[in-house]
């Protein structure tokens, strides 16, 4: 079977569907689809009103600094041009150990912040929040 052409019709024009099968082109599929997934999964930014309510509350913040938050953690998650650099210098695995201590770090300060270990001034928690928006580009 190997040299074998299956042919499919897109947009009208028949084509070699081996030859979109290649291996680089597998790998971008698999990388796209992980891509997908992790936006899938990353729902903290997209679930930040589910706690925006008990974050004013404990820590004291008005309506206009929560939103500020959520908006400093949105740029931070915008920004993914260092990810990209990041990868392209030390590798994949090194990028995600790294995506990996960042989320910790910016989560933990966020949870002793909260709970009133470390100080939780509003500009303070502006720079948790992006390191925490900043996770899923690296």
């Amino acid at each position: 079977m190997a040299g074998s052409t299956v042919l499919v019709t897109i947009c009208g024009k028949p084509v070699n569907l081996s030859m979109l099968l290649t291996r680089r082109n597998a790998v971008l599929v698999v990388g796209l689809f992980a891509a997908i997934c992790g936006m899938a999964v990353s729902g903290f930014l997209y679930s930040f009103n589910a706690f925006a309510d008990a974050l004013k509350e404990q820590l004291a913040l008005s309506q206009t600094q929560v939103e500020w938050i959520s908006l400093v953690a949105n740029i931070g998650s915008c920004i993914g041009i260092t990810a990209g650099l990041f990868m392209q210098r030390f590798g994949t695995q090194v990028t995600v150990c790294v995506a990996a201590l960042v989320s910790f770090a910016g989560f933990f300060v966020v949870a002793a912040s909260i709970e009133h270990r470390i100080a939780s001034h509003f500009s303070l928690m502006c720079v948790y929040f992006f390191v925490i928006g900043k996770k899923p580009c690296l």
